[in-house]
């Protein structure tokens, strides 16, 4: 192989630092693992618990349950239900970190419809009955 291939093709081979990763509202990275750190309001233990961050193609609100599906950026299809008899999603559900508003639903369903391109991080704990869903701030 020639020098100028193989020294291109280590130049590609070598890993990139979590502090280049990281820029205005990318997700945090934990120290020298690639994963997700989770937020402080997610206190499951991080053996039991697992993330998905992708774009949200469909949403579904009933009485009794909200129901997301969700197209990652790791090339998988995940499927979310949030149970909340008698009351509403709301409690299991962030915007860009932050509790969630009544306000906030207009910006993940305006004019009744899931916004086209939303994005959210769905933090799931084997532990507990529901993910916890942290939306991105549509820009």
């Amino acid at each position: 192989m020639p020098a100028a291939l193989l020294a291109a093709s280590l130049f590609l081979l070598l890993p990139i630092g979590d502090e280049a990763l990281a820029g205005a509202g990318a997700p945090a990275f934990e120290a020298g693992g690639g994963r997700l750190r989770p937020p402080e309001y997610v206190t499951c233990d991080r053996n039991r618990l697992t993330s998905f961050t992708g774009r949200v193609v469909a949403l579904d609100r009933g009485r009794d349950r909200t129901t997301l599906r969700m197209e990652t950026d790791e090339a998988t299809r995940e499927s979310l239900t949030i149970r909340h008899p008698g009351g509403d999603a709301r409690a299991s559900f962030r915007m860009a970190g932050e509790p969630f508003a009544e306000a906030d639903w207009a910006a993940i369903l305006p004019a009744g419809r899931l916004r086209a391109g939303i994005r959210a991080t769905a933090w799931v704990c084997a532990d507990e009955a529901n993910p916890k869903i942290d939306w991105e701030r549509p820009q």
